[in-house]
């Protein structure tokens, strides 16, 4: 009998209940889906994952037990404690379009849009149909609400599958805006060749350096007016009208002379200022991709679109009125309780989100700052490490390295792109480090990674200094990615040199595992200091090898390259990474990459799909066929905060004395890769130019432990040595 009338009940209640859940779920992703992109906790994002999923599937349910137990019932039969019943299904409909702040948790989700089409199609004719067939008739008002609601609900169907066809980026590529030329054109910059981009570019820099009659003042207000203005909707504004930083994420190319404007008012920019620009660009950005902002905006949704949208959140407020009036003392009282819940909610679900206001509220909090930490010894010992707030300081690095690029190391178009494939060379060229430590750097790009996070982790250790500036922080980050995100780090990244790593320190210390993370790494180097020559190569062996050479430098000197070789490795991997993975990464909260490929793209550096796309220089502009380019090399590290403008004043000292047009002739580079029992090792390759591939010989024994690697050569080898010598003779 107990059971009997639980079943009894939940026959009578299953409708109210569903539309009573599927309201609580609108309500919950009213407020929370546009924290996502400040609040990056498992926890938090699951619930709104679960919110996200939940709404769909919720409403369709309700949707569909409406219809079933509907179908079978004529009009004149119907009951006044079910007509209340008929008039939810334009609410769900209203559901089913879901909220204006999510309409794509995941950027492939935006790709489903016909999908979506199929889904919302079938569901507003089910809610016709059980509309039609069950209206009992009699009661205008009730009519006339119900009516106003299925208005409001088609609309938003209609919607939501054209806010995903919009962000999806097939459609982001293949939209009908012009595509502009690189090569000829009128605009300063179009008509010009990459040399001459350079030129200009160089010209621009050295001028706001050394003032040219501007103040700081003058330029800083000349900087913001551009954000304030309406020139160039390729980059972030402040202003009313929507921004377009969208587009910079589908890699398409951008004419110079966009790039000369862009470059021209973000170098002025005060690094404060530089970095809340940055965070409103990935805002934009997010809203563009993930929420319904374009339906909001009369430029891209149309006047009499725009008109509609706004009239549709009125229309509940309608519905709640003619409902008031209707004959609703004649309907079950629980009905009429959960009708009122549902308008009023509804209503003002659509108001403010119609307005903007979530959106409004949500753009006073400023984007995350946290930056995502990982050690790989600490991950062995089982410590994880909470994200630091640092990303304003590490982008703030950045900005110095490009500076100081612009101004002390580009001279042409050869060493513009010299520049932009830097992974650290630069760092251990200025400090006299590249015939020691050079070979680590010719390896592929994730085994660099993980040979100088480790080595970062030892010298820490043996000097017992946190470096501070922003040092560890890049180094747990990119190692972070490595582990966590390998595909945003560089492509074809091998996740599982990281486990490869953490076996090889099981083998070092055996059952030995420390507490503290201090006393583990002090065991490691105590281990490799023991064992010496005699033990096989590997990652932890050649990482010692990068520490040992930077604990000989002194402290100061170390501090500088490990600085400058982790800024150079994270601008090299941030510009290697596609615009879709940065913009998937929005979706997640983002990525201090992303921060750092929007500062390489607004400054000037060489684009993603120019770098594909690279055409050979003419030889009189430096020529690109495979040799190093001189490049000026300054004597003091380019990071110290001495040498780069720091925002405060628009002259610099050194800007005076730079060499109009001359070169530093730069050092052979010395590919040779130390064998761990000593320095340097003698075997060479001789390459001569009518023999280059033929005579070429590479060492490539995979030691223990790593055989699940692949087929790229490791690091540990016994020596890998390449001399080249290229005989020019005839």
């Amino acid at each position: 009998m107990g059971l009997s009338s639980a079943v009894e009940w939940w026959q009578e209640s299953q409708l109210r209940i569903l539309v009573i859940a599927s309201t609580i779920i609108q309500l919950l992703l009213f407020l929370t889906a546009n924290r996502r992109k400040h609040i990056t906790s498992p926890r938090f994002r699951f619930i709104v994952w679960l919110a996200y999923l939940g709404s769909d599937a919720t409403a369709i349910y309700a949707l569909a037990t409406l219809f079933n137990r509907h179908k079978n019932q004529d009009s004149t039969a119907q009951g006044s404690s079910s007509i209340l019943e008929v008039v939810w299904a334009p609410v769900l409909l209203i559901h089913l379009g879901g909220q204006d702040s999510i309409t794509a948790y995941n950027i492939e989700d935006n790709e489903l849009w016909r999908r979506n089409v199929v889904t919302m199609t079938s569901q507003v004719t089910v809610s016709i149909y059980v509309f039609c067939k069950s209206w009992p008739g009699g009661d205008k008002k009730l009519l006339q609400a119900a009516i106003v609601l299925f208005v409001s609900g088609v609309l938003k169907c209609i919607e939501k599958p054209w806010a995903l066809r919009s962000a999806s980026i097939n459609n982001l590529v293949s939209s009908d805006m012009h595509v502009p030329r690189t090569g000829k054109g009128d605009k300063e910059g179009d008509s010009i060749s990459l040399q001459s981009y350079v030129e200009q570019a160089k010209k621009l820099v050295l001028g706001i350096e050394r003032g040219e009659g501007n103040t700081a003042e003058s330029l800083m207000e000349e900087a913001m007016d551009f954000f304030l203005s309406e020139s160039d909707d390729l980059f972030p504004h402040t202003n009313a009208k929507i921004s377009e930083p969208y587009k910079v994420f589908v890699d398409l190319p951008q004419p110079y002379s966009t790039r000369l404007v862009a470059l021209k008012s973000w170098w002025k920019l005060e690094p404060f200022f530089l970095h809340t620009e940055l965070g409103k660009s990935l805002a934009d950005t997010f809203y563009r991709l993930y929420t319904k902002s374009k339906m909001l905006n009369k430029q891209h949704y149309g006047r009499l679109g725009w008109y509609l949208r706004l009239g549709s959140a009125y229309l509940p407020f309608a519905s709640i009125g003619l409902f008031h009036n209707s004959h609703r003392e004649a309907y079950n009282s629980s009905d009429v309780k959960v009708t009122y819940m549902l308008l009023c909610c509804t209503a003002v679900i659509e108001y403010f989100s119609a307005h903007g206001w979530t959106t409004l509220i949500d753009c006073c909090i400023p984007w995350s700052d946290n930056v995502s930490q990982c050690r790989l010894i600490g991950s062995y010992a089982g410590i994880t490490i909470k994200p630091r707030d640092s990303s304003e300081e590490i982008t703030g690095l950045v900005v110095q390295h490009v500076k100081s690029g612009w101004i002390r190391y580009i001279t042409d178009g050869a060493t513009y792109r010299e520049f932009n494939d830097l992974r650290g060379q630069l760092a251990l060229r200025r400090n006299n480090c590249d015939q020691a430590l050079g070979w680590s750097l010719r390896v592929p790009f994730d085994e660099s990674v993980l040979l100088w996070h480790l080595a970062t982790e030892f010298c820490c250790a043996r000097t017992g200094h946190t470096y501070e500036g922003g040092i560890i922080e890049i180094s747990n980050y990119m190692i972070y990615l490595l582990l966590h995100n390998p595909e945003m780090l560089m492509a074809g990244t091998r996740r599982n040199i990281f486990t490869t790593a953490i076996q090889e320190i099981k083998d070092i210390l055996g059952e030995e595992k420390p507490l503290e993370y201090q006393g583990l790494a002090e065991n490691i180097i105590a281990k490799l200091e023991s064992e010496g020559a005699s033990r096989c190569p590997s990652f932890i062996s050649d990482a010692w090898a990068i520490a040992e050479v930077l604990l000989d430098l002194g402290n100061k000197k170390m501090k500088h390259v490990i600085k400058g070789v982790w800024v150079e490795m994270l601008c090299f991997s941030a510009s290697r990474c596609r615009g879709y993975l940065h913009a998937k990464s929005l979706g997640a909260g983002g990525e201090l990459l992303t921060f750092v490929w929007l500062v390489l793209l607004y400054m000037g550096m060489e684009p993603l799909a120019e770098r594909l796309q690279r055409a050979d220089l003419p030889e009189e502009g430096g020529g690109n066929d495979g040799a190093t380019t001189a490049a000026p090399l300054p004597p003091d590290d380019t990071l110290d905060e001495a040498e780069v403008p720091n925002g405060e004043g628009n002259n610099i000292d050194f800007v005076a004395q730079l060499p109009s047009d001359e070169i530093l002739a730069e050092k052979p580079l010395k590919t040779e890769v130390p064998n761990r029992e000593g320095n340097n090792t003698n075997a060479a390759a001789h390459l001569s130019s009518d023999e280059i591939l033929a005579e070429r010989t590479l060492n490539t024994e995979v030691p223990n432990g790593e055989g699940n690697i692949g087929d790229v050569p490791s690091t540990s080898q016994d020596s890998i040595a390449i001399d080249i010598e290229e005989d020019n003779a005839s």
